[in-house]
């Protein structure tokens, strides 16, 4: 409470002590009371806060006092167990980094709720509505209890989920990396982007059925059979696959680098940019005819042949045969002819 310069604000030519409001203030501006070293907050009980409330970085251990309206609320970095006593009306509720066991107290519906990187088992108590939801960073193994629908964003990476029921039905955009997921099964049809890399999925059947992006690299797949409709961007790398067949046959980003593809047959006829990198390819044909950025490097060719062509392809063929394999093919031609030479003579 040492810092006068958060303790103290004006409001209508009037001065007050953020540690001494009269009850049922309504606050136009924004308090911080972040960076105290607060283990209690001021009885705010009864303040709405038009603007932004923080009380991060202190050593709160409960969230009694706090103001019972805020546009933005924000209590990370503190030592809360729970939401009990947190504001009921609030846009953007962030208790991230905090020792969150349980969600009891948060609100029913916000615009943006973010209670990644705590301590949290169950959803139970969280939001029923939400634009954005973040609940990275825990120690879930279901998403029972997650809303139903989440209009822009839902993060739940790096958990132990082991399936995605119970969580959203509707999410343009969802994130569920570094999870110990074998199958797609409970996640939603239709998507923007879903990311689901970083698990241990052996299959895309019962999944998604339309994506605009989809990464489902370091995994354990070993088809692309079930791999949703719609793909623009693909990212299938550090998997098991032998054969693109069953992948997308339109996309403008695919990468299927350090897999153990020894054919590209079920590639799309044209990409912007194809990545093949890290396989036991002989031939590349049967992938792309069309590409701006084609990199085969790191495989087993000794000919380019069935590469894009064209002017503008810029290819990366290192770490290949190719070019040992040319050098011998010339000198065999060089050998041929002096040797020809001779017998005229």
């Amino acid at each position: 409470m040492e810092n006068n310069s958060k303790r103290f604000f004006v409001q209508d030519g009037t001065k007050y002590d953020v540690f001494d409001l009269p009850k049922w203030l309504v606050v136009k501006g924004n308090i911080d009371i972040s960076e105290m070293g607060l283990t209690e907050l001021p009885d705010l009980s009864t303040i709405v806060v038009l603007g932004s409330f923080d009380c991060s970085s202190n050593n709160l251990r409960t969230l009694r006092g706090a103001p019972m309206v805020a546009r933005n609320f924000n209590c990370m970095f503190n030592d809360i167990s729970n939401l009990l006593h947190g504001p009921k009306i609030v846009n953007v509720f962030n208790c991230a980094h905090c020792q969150l066991s349980s969600l009891d107290g948060a609100p029913e519906i916000v615009e943006e709720f973010y209670c990644n990187n705590n301590l949290l088992s169950s959803l139970h108590g969280g939001p029923k509505e939400a634009k954005i939801y973040d609940c990275s960073n825990n120690k879930l193994s279901s998403l029972r209890y997650a809303p139903d629908s989440v209009q822009e964003y839902f993060c739940c990476s790096s958990n132990k989920l082991l399936s995605l029921d119970g969580g959203p039905k509707f999410a343009p955009v969802y994130d569920c990396s570094w999870n110990l997921l074998k199958t797609l099964k409970g996640a939603p049809k239709e998507l923007n982007v879903f990311y689901c890399h970083k698990n241990k999925i052996t299959t895309l059947k019962d999944g998604i059925k339309r994506v605009g992006t989809f990464d489902c690299s370091n995994n354990k797949l070993k088809e692309l059979k079930g791999c949703p409709e719609g793909i623009v961007s693909i990212n299938c790398s550090y998997n098991y696959l032998k054969s693109l067949e069953n992948g997308p046959k339109t996309a403008k980003f695919y990468n299927c680098s350090w897999n153990n593809l020894v054919t590209l047959c079920g590639a799309p006829d044209a990409v912007d940019s194809f990545i093949c990198k890290g396989n036991y390819l002989e031939t590349l044909e049967g992938g792309p005819k069309k590409a701006k950025f084609y990199d085969c490097s790191y495989n087993n060719l000794r000919t380019l042949s069935g590469i894009p062509k064209g002017k503008d392809v810029s290819v990366n063929y290192a770490r290949n045969d190719i070019i040992k394999n040319a050098i011998s093919y010339r000198f065999n031609l060089l050998k041929k002819y002096f040797s020809s030479e001779q017998k005229t003579k």
